[in-house]
């Protein structure tokens, strides 16, 4: 059954672990909604640590942000 407009929808390959991850998008005039997915997968292709923030001003999505964190390993100290 395919979920009706403004309804959640995982991205494609995804699997929510809670309702808290939900995501609701909606057709808004002058959007395209595909393009918006299609931006937001992009940014989280491949990442490992880090955030993806979108922004959202009078129901527009007008910003997707990633942050990426890179774990540097610490030399481990041998006694000697």
């Amino acid at each position: 059954m395919a979920p009706r407009p403004g309804q959640y929808r995982p991205l494609p390959g995804t699997h929510p672990r809670s309702s808290s991850m939900s995501v609701s998008l909606r057709s808004v005039d002058g959007q395209d909604e595909a393009g918006i997915l299609r931006e937001i997968q992009s940014a989280l292709r491949d990442l490992r640590f880090g955030a993806v923030e979108i922004t959202v001003h009078n129901a527009q999505v007008v910003q997707i942000e990633r942050k990426e964190k890179f774990r540097l390993q610490q030399p481990s100290h041998k006694p000697g």
